[in-house]
């Protein structure tokens, strides 16, 4: 397991990544995710957000102009990260077999173990989140993370390792706002990052640890199962 610094440097490498991308769409333009084609879903371990902040990113993917061809998170699925497990093409949709039935119990049971092992060590998650970054397939919003994040995404890592699974770990503490579904022009991007709403939007502490599935099984939304909720 790397640690907390090693984190935070691959990360930031990643948000560079992602700031060298806008700063080339004036020029080279958007492509779609290829998630979008693929189908892409799976389980997922993720940090949920109070009201107030969900708020905040509505406004940001309100200030897209009406024509930009995305799939917008609903508000309800907008999150970070945690771990993920069996996120592959073609599974768009859980299939409710009892194989799923029971990696979902065994996630469950891992976050729960998680959360036993840290109750004395994670005083609260708290993520700064700055102004979006439009990649050149989606729109995420960075955050950087406290130490408490990195202790609680171990302790979930080791929880399901305990119960059986071995889950993805995340590169980032970002939530993903939208991903583009067709390829956009250098001269529309343009003017998508002159009405974008770039500002600082502080920090948070999430309200409760998620336990779901999420997928695109028609290509035009995100939809999101939620089997369990931990508050925080």
């Amino acid at each position: 397991m790397s640690s907390f610094e090693h984190f935070l440097e691959n990360q930031s490498h990643v948000y560079s990544l992602i700031l060298e991308e806008q700063d080339s769409l004036t020029a080279n333009g958007a492509r779609p995710d290829p998630a979008i084609a693929q189908k892409s879903g799976g389980f997922v371990v993720m940090l949920r957000y109070p009201q107030e902040f969900i708020d905040k990113l509505e406004i940001v993917t309100k200030s897209l102009p009406s024509w930009c061809p995305i799939i917008a998170l609903a508000p309800k699925n907008i999150h970070t990260t945690i771990v993920t497990y069996g996120v592959r093409s073609g599974h768009a949709s859980p299939v409710g077999n009892p194989e799923e039935s029971e990696v979902v119990d065994r996630l469950i049971a891992g976050v729960q173990k998680a959360l036993h092992d840290t109750k004395q060590t994670v005083k609260g998650i708290e993520i700064d989140f700055h102004e979006p970054l439009v990649g050149a397939t989606t729109i995420i919003v960075p955050g950087l993370p406290n130490k408490d994040f990195f202790r609680t995404f171990v302790a979930v890592v080791s929880g399901c390792k305990a119960s059986g699974l071995e889950v993805r770990e995340p590169w980032g503490a970002h939530c993903t706002l939208a991903r583009f579904k067709t390829e956009i022009k250098p001269q529309k991007m343009t003017e998508l990052l002159e009405k974008i709403n770039f500002k600082h939007l502080g920090k948070v502490k999430p309200v409760a640890i998620d336990v779901a599935f999420m997928g695109m099984p028609n290509g035009k939304s995100i939809k999101k199962i939620v089997y369990k909720s931990f508050p925080l």
